[in-house]
Protein backbone atom coordinates (compact mmCIF):
# COMPACT_ATOMS: atom_id res chain seq x y z
CA UNK A 1 0.00 0.00 0.00
CA UNK A 2 3.04 2.15 1.01
CA UNK A 3 3.95 1.66 -2.41
CA UNK A 4 1.10 2.79 -4.50
CA UNK A 5 0.99 6.15 -2.29
CA UNK A 6 4.13 6.46 -2.89
CA UNK A 7 3.60 6.16 -6.45
CA UNK A 8 0.21 8.25 -6.99
CA UNK A 9 2.03 10.90 -5.07
CA UNK A 10 5.08 10.87 -7.60
CA UNK A 11 2.36 10.86 -10.33
CA UNK A 12 0.95 14.22 -9.09
CA UNK A 13 4.11 16.10 -8.33
CA UNK A 14 6.49 15.06 -11.26
CA UNK A 15 4.10 17.08 -13.59
CA UNK A 16 4.22 20.28 -11.09
CA UNK A 17 7.94 20.13 -10.56
CA UNK A 18 8.27 19.86 -14.67
CA UNK A 19 5.93 22.76 -14.71
CA UNK A 20 7.42 24.85 -12.11
CA UNK A 21 10.78 24.05 -14.12
CA UNK A 22 9.38 25.26 -17.25
CA UNK A 23 8.18 28.38 -15.74
CA UNK A 24 11.42 29.09 -14.20
CA UNK A 25 13.18 28.63 -17.84
CA UNK A 26 10.73 31.00 -19.48
CA UNK A 27 11.28 33.59 -16.91
CA UNK A 28 15.11 33.36 -17.35
CA UNK A 29 14.13 33.36 -21.04
CA UNK A 30 12.34 36.39 -20.66
CA UNK A 31 15.05 38.15 -17.91
CA UNK A 32 18.12 37.58 -20.64
CA UNK A 33 15.83 39.04 -23.28
CA UNK A 34 14.70 42.38 -21.16
CA UNK A 35 18.23 42.78 -20.50
CA UNK A 36 18.88 43.90 -23.97
CA UNK A 37 15.22 45.84 -24.77
CA UNK A 38 16.86 47.63 -21.41
CA UNK A 39 19.74 48.59 -23.06
CA UNK A 40 18.46 49.86 -26.40
CA UNK A 41 15.54 51.76 -24.01
CA UNK A 42 18.92 53.74 -22.76
CA UNK A 43 20.39 54.08 -26.24
CA UNK A 44 23.39 51.71 -24.91
CA UNK A 45 23.55 49.95 -28.67
CA UNK A 46 26.83 47.92 -27.98
CA UNK A 47 25.82 46.22 -24.60
CA UNK A 48 22.24 45.33 -26.05
CA UNK A 49 23.65 44.03 -29.15
CA UNK A 50 25.70 41.88 -26.57
CA UNK A 51 22.98 40.83 -24.69
CA UNK A 52 20.72 39.65 -27.35
CA UNK A 53 23.56 37.89 -29.35
CA UNK A 54 24.32 36.27 -25.63
CA UNK A 55 20.38 35.62 -25.83
CA UNK A 56 20.51 34.34 -29.44
CA UNK A 57 23.27 31.61 -28.36
CA UNK A 58 22.17 30.62 -25.00
CA UNK A 59 18.13 30.50 -25.52
CA UNK A 60 18.40 28.57 -28.95
CA UNK A 61 14.54 27.57 -28.65
CA UNK A 62 13.91 31.07 -27.07
CA UNK A 63 10.35 32.74 -27.12
CA UNK A 64 11.90 36.28 -28.19
CA UNK A 65 14.52 34.61 -30.63
CA UNK A 66 12.46 36.96 -33.80
CA UNK A 67 12.51 39.46 -31.53
CA UNK A 68 16.25 39.57 -30.67
CA UNK A 69 16.93 39.25 -34.54
CA UNK A 70 14.61 42.25 -35.46
CA UNK A 71 16.40 44.44 -32.55
CA UNK A 72 19.79 43.42 -33.75
CA UNK A 73 19.24 44.18 -37.54
CA UNK A 74 17.62 47.92 -36.17
CA UNK A 75 20.66 48.95 -34.09
CA UNK A 76 23.00 48.03 -37.31
CA UNK A 77 20.52 49.63 -39.87
CA UNK A 78 20.35 52.78 -37.36
CA UNK A 79 23.99 52.90 -37.22
CA UNK A 80 24.27 52.62 -41.25
CA UNK A 81 25.77 49.24 -40.78
CA UNK A 82 23.42 47.38 -43.69
CA UNK A 83 25.91 44.93 -44.78
CA UNK A 84 25.61 43.46 -40.41
CA UNK A 85 21.44 44.17 -40.91
CA UNK A 86 21.70 42.48 -44.12
CA UNK A 87 23.14 39.80 -42.48
CA UNK A 88 21.36 39.65 -39.77
CA UNK A 89 17.78 40.10 -41.78
CA UNK A 90 18.52 36.44 -43.65
CA UNK A 91 19.21 34.87 -40.51
CA UNK A 92 15.93 35.90 -39.13
CA UNK A 93 14.48 34.68 -42.93
CA UNK A 94 16.05 31.80 -42.58
CA UNK A 95 15.10 30.66 -39.03
CA UNK A 96 11.43 32.21 -39.41
CA UNK A 97 10.82 31.67 -43.04
CA UNK A 98 6.89 31.23 -43.39
CA UNK A 99 6.08 33.39 -40.53
CA UNK A 100 5.53 37.33 -40.38
CA UNK A 101 8.85 37.62 -38.51
CA UNK A 102 10.55 35.85 -42.00
CA UNK A 103 8.04 37.93 -44.33
CA UNK A 104 9.93 41.15 -42.57
CA UNK A 105 13.28 40.02 -42.17
CA UNK A 106 13.10 39.49 -46.40
CA UNK A 107 11.37 42.70 -47.04
CA UNK A 108 13.96 44.41 -44.91
CA UNK A 109 16.88 42.96 -46.64
CA UNK A 110 15.32 44.57 -49.46
CA UNK A 111 14.75 48.01 -47.95
CA UNK A 112 18.71 47.52 -46.99
CA UNK A 113 19.56 46.65 -50.49
CA UNK A 114 17.66 49.83 -51.73
CA UNK A 115 19.46 52.21 -48.98
CA UNK A 116 22.73 50.87 -50.04
CA UNK A 117 22.22 51.84 -53.97
CA UNK A 118 21.77 48.30 -55.02
CA UNK A 119 18.69 48.37 -56.65
CA UNK A 120 19.20 45.56 -58.82
CA UNK A 121 19.39 43.46 -55.66
CA UNK A 122 16.78 44.82 -54.02
CA UNK A 123 14.31 44.39 -57.08
CA UNK A 124 15.59 40.80 -56.83
CA UNK A 125 14.03 40.43 -52.98
CA UNK A 126 11.37 42.11 -53.58
CA UNK A 127 10.37 40.03 -57.05
CA UNK A 128 11.37 37.38 -54.91
CA UNK A 129 8.82 38.03 -51.89
CA UNK A 130 5.99 38.68 -54.55
CA UNK A 131 6.59 35.56 -55.65
CA UNK A 132 7.14 33.52 -53.30
CA UNK A 133 4.87 35.07 -50.46
CA UNK A 134 2.31 36.45 -52.94
CA UNK A 135 -0.86 36.77 -49.62
CA UNK A 136 1.83 38.32 -47.15
CA UNK A 137 1.09 41.87 -45.82
CA UNK A 138 4.77 42.25 -46.87
CA UNK A 139 4.40 41.13 -50.44
CA UNK A 140 1.92 44.40 -50.54
CA UNK A 141 4.96 46.30 -49.36
CA UNK A 142 7.29 44.84 -51.83
CA UNK A 143 4.78 45.42 -54.94
CA UNK A 144 4.75 49.37 -53.73
CA UNK A 145 8.69 49.34 -53.15
CA UNK A 146 8.95 48.33 -56.90
CA UNK A 147 6.80 50.98 -58.42
CA UNK A 148 8.43 53.92 -56.26
CA UNK A 149 11.71 52.27 -57.69
CA UNK A 150 10.70 52.26 -61.06
CA UNK A 151 8.90 56.02 -60.63
CA UNK A 152 12.53 56.84 -59.32
CA UNK A 153 14.24 55.48 -62.36
CA UNK A 154 12.20 57.48 -64.99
Amino acid sequence: MKNILMIVFLLFTLPLAAQEKRTIQQEADDKKFQQGLFFVLINEHQKALNEFYEYLDIYVDGLHRAKAYRFIAAIYFDNSQYTKAVSIYKRLFEEFPLTDDGMYGLFQIGICYNTMGFEDEAVKVFTQLIKEYPDSNYAKDASTMLELLKIANN
